[in-house]
């Protein structure tokens, strides 16, 4: 868990909302989760207008892993009614969930919220920018080097203090993506958890001067330390165009993604499963942008009890979505200034007409052919 928890409350009711139904009283939208995001949804919840939220919002991070817990967990005595989550739903958790809830519940949804880079942020004294060829990141986060002077080609004997995710992160799966797909033979596993990811790679372990963290925040703090190195989103104090704290993979800042990769959305058959609507991403073409990144998601419901009324959470959450994937672009200045990216349009044109109004389609949220005797809470 985050040391310390950020949590925004605001009460906003559009007029038009008010006029319609005189006196409401809103239901709070509460949320937990990826902490990578956390600084972003904070500050779109706690905004007025166009640019925030219909509703009252509280988001309380957590950490991916815990996010996915309290929204798929019908026995939770802490359920949210959606999760961030920087790591992708699993099969093992899609089955359980319907297995458990889908009668009660209704079905779930499991959407990209916005694209992110994984920083390699760094602090070392006198060292105004750090470039590495893939080689050497795998080299890093394998253990086969040890000290800065076997990075930089000098006799430089400080040990490199690598810090790492201890808890279930979605920033050490994205990571982790990128080097199974680019260290060939080193036993990278794909994981949410570090230990898991690097269990291949490490004959020994994970070394003792490493430090294990439990959010993105303290991975901010970690990797500030001289001699430090770690990885984390775009957003906690590792910009991702400034040379000086954060490195270059294949000669780009993470402020240059390379996007080329993307797949594109579900179409036919393969758009009604929840399970398909995460981009995937190839990291394989050096030489075209920063290869580190992935999508920071979100897990709502396509039913939530209560309905979709005024002043409900089900028209609050399905208002917030249809202002994220808007042409329009109302949060484009607060994804720009926390440093993430926007969806490419083409997903954001085929999730407005899979999941929201007015789509006809199976999986749109509020459907009431769905959700007429069910509800997440």
């Amino acid at each position: 868990m985050t040391k310390t928890t950020l949590r925004i409350s605001r009460f906003i009711l559009t007029a038009a909302a008010t006029a319609c139904a005189g006196t409401v009283s809103a239901q709070v939208v509460l949320g937990a989760g990826a902490t990578l995001p956390q600084s972003l949804y904070n500050d779109i919840f706690s905004s007025n207008g166009i640019d925030g939220v219909v509703g009252a919002w509280d988001y309380e991070g957590g950490g991916s892993g815990e996010g996915k817990r309290r929204f798929l967990d019908k026995f939770s005595s802490d359920t949210v009614s959606f999760a961030g989550s920087d790591s992708v739903l699993k099969m093992v958790e899609f089955a359980d969930y319907n297995q458990k809830n889908l009668g009660t519940w209704g079905p779930l949804i499991q959407l990209p919220a916005l694209i992110t880079p994984i920083v390699l942020g760094y602090t070392k004294l006198n060292l105004p920018e750090l470039s590495l060829a893939r080689a050497q990141v795998c080299d890093i986060f394998a253990g086969r080097v040890q000290t800065w002077g076997q990075i930089l080609g000098n006799g430089d004997p400080q040990l490199i203090r690598v810090a790492y995710r201890s808890d279930r992160s979605g920033s050490t799966e994205i990571l982790s993506k990128f080097l199974s797909d680019t260290c060939s033979g080193d036993g990278f596993l794909i994981s949410d958890s570090f230990a898991a990811m690097v269990g291949g790679a490490m004959a020994n372990g994970i070394p003792n001067h490493w430090q294990g963290v439990a959010s993105e925040e303290d991975m901010s703090a970690a990797a500030s330390a001289n001699g430090s190195f770690g990885y984390l989103g775009p957003a906690y104090g590792f910009p991702p165009d400034d040379p000086a704290k954060v490195a270059k993979v294949d000669g780009f800042l993470p402020s240059t993604l390379n996007l080329l990769g993307i797949s594109t959305p579900p179409v036919g058959t393969a758009a009604q499963d929840p399970m398909n609507w995460i981009p995937s991403f190839s990291s394989s073409t050096p030489g075209t942008g920063y290869p580190i990144y992935g999508t920071t998601n979100l897990l709502v419901a396509q039913c939530y009890d209560g309905g979709f009324g005024v002043g409900s959470k089900g028209l609050a959450i399905r208002s917030f979505l249809a202002r994220l994937y808007s042409g329009a672009r109302p949060y484009a200045q607060k994804i720009s200034s926390h440093h993430f990216v926007e969806l490419p349009n083409l997903w954001k044109v085929a999730i407005q007409q899979t999941f929201l109004p007015p789509s006809s389609n199976g999986l749109a949220i509020g459907n009431s052919a769905v959700c007429s005797s069910v509800g997440h809470p």
